[in-house]
């Protein structure tokens, strides 16, 4: 008679599968690059087998709410680090694709920081306005992350910019830092002919993010883009400031 399976043995089972399918290759490179699986873990256990032990367990953003543990509701919606989302889809299951939530959610998670703490070396400002020249880019958000264009003339415009002070805040998409990582980004380049892939990560940047990744509770925020396709989910987890790139140095917004 072959011996009763783990719990524990039980969720790292389920939890490969899951990673192996094909379905959810975005979804797990995803999670391997920011460490998701230590807490899909315990919600998992959670859900299997609930109990008070297992309930303190989990990290404060993934514990449950009473309606998710009073209504029934898709298991999946358990793993969003953000209680009030979670709620609103417990309670509104029929507005939202729930597939295309996820999948637009994990394109949409946002780090925000000091501009002090991601580039200490910068020249920083007051309210006042310095004449710079430097290349300039445009940036959109869709489920495959961050993308980028160039200007019609890179090399001659010369822009207004407002001098960033220390507490400044700015926010990098975690998809540009996914992507680099699992290597997706390799056959993008940049307005200079520069593959993604070989140019210079800021560390400062990565230090703030690699901090942030280990953290128990959901450092995490989310673009507003991902509010704008789903305007009725609460956008208190919306992020603030100015996005910037995980690559190279401070290129400023025109005023």
């Amino acid at each position: 008679m072959a011996a009763p399976i783990s719990l524990d043995s039980l969720v790292a089972r389920m939890l490969q599968s899951l990673a192996s399918s094909e379905k959810w290759e975005r979804h797990r490179d995803f999670c391997n690059a920011l460490n998701g699986w230590d807490k899909l873990g315990p919600i998992t256990r959670w859900r299997i087998e609930p109990s008070a032990k297992h309930y303190m367990q989990l990290a404060p953003d993934y514990r449950p709410s009473r309606l998710q543990m009073t209504r029934h509701h898709w298991p999946i919606v358990d793993w969003l680090p953000f209680p009030k989302i979670r709620d609103a889809l417990v309670l509104n299951p029929e507005r939202y694709d729930l597939n295309k939530v996820c999948s637009e959610l994990n394109a949409s998670f946002c780090l925000e920081m000091e501009f002090a703490n991601a580039y200490p070396d910068a020249e920083l400002g007051d309210s006042g306005m310095a004449q710079t020249r430097a290349p300039g880019t445009t940036r959109s958000v869709g489920p495959g992350g961050p993308t980028r264009s160039p200007p019609n003339n890179i090399f001659n415009d010369t822009h207004l910019r407002r001098k960033p002070r220390k507490d400044d805040v700015v926010y990098v998409l975690i998809q540009e830092y996914v992507d680099h990582r699992t290597g997706a980004d390799s056959s993008t380049t940049t307005a200079g002919g520069q593959s993604q892939q070989h140019r210079h990560i800021n560390e400062n940047i990565l230090t703030y993010l690699l901090l942030a990744i280990r953290q128990l509770e959901n450092p995490f925020k989310l673009h507003s883009k991902f509010f704008d396709q789903f305007p009725g989910l609460p956008r208190e987890y919306m992020v603030r400031g100015e996005e910037v790139s995980i690559f190279g140095d401070y290129r400023p917004t025109k005023v």
